[in-house]
């Protein structure tokens, strides 16, 4: 993804980082975060994720990212039976189920992929955290970052809440003194 980015008009006039928040670099004036990226870091990792985000920022740097709005349920919708489809590995059977989430929104989404012509099974969970809006621009302020705005695309249209607004794109901005004490 580092490598298409970086291709792209323009791309060479932005330094692309590859690692986690720990590898961040001082003096940052934008960090973004993409794919829903922000719903793998489950727990504590979100908080010290946030924290460390904000250590490297440069005063009144950005921080954007999106995460799902879990009133549109989007759990719901990916229990997929068993599908095929060529692939350049070759024929594909394929099948996605989701667990609601737990008390603490927490999603559990099993998924099962086999390659007949091989005899390939891969199976495997991936764990994605649903938060409210509420909380993400809590855990924000605790951060000590400043929520700026919440879109409902990344065109830009404002966040209402409600279950037709799949999408909550954050934008945050670094500030001084964190509110509320440790991440």
């Amino acid at each position: 993804m580092l490598g298409r980015a970086a291709a792209r008009p323009g791309g060479d006039a932005v330094t692309w980082r590859l690692g986690t928040s720990e590898q961040l670099h001082d003096g940052a004036d934008l960090v973004l975060m993409s794919g829903n990226v922000a719903m793998h870091i489950l727990g504590d990792d979100w908080h010290h994720t946030l924290a460390a985000i904000t250590k490297s920022l440069a005063p009144g740097g950005t921080v954007v990212f999106e995460s799902r709005n879990p009133d549109a349920r989007a759990w719901a919708t990916w229990n997929e039976p068993v599908s095929e489809r060529e692939t350049p590995a070759g024929l594909l059977r394929e099948s996605l189920t989701a667990d609601p989430p737990n008390e603490d929104g927490v999603v559990v989404m099993h998924c099962w992929n086999e390659f007949p012509e091989s005899g390939d099974v891969i199976e495997g969970e991936l764990l994605l955290q649903f938060r409210s809006h509420e909380q993400v621009v809590a855990d924000l302020r605790r951060a000590g970052l400043e929520p700026l705005s919440t879109h409902r695309n990344w065109q830009g249209d404002p966040f209402t809440g409600g279950t037709d607004q799949r999408l909550m794109i954050f934008r945050a901005s670094s500030r001084s003194v964190p509110d509320g004490g440790d991440a």
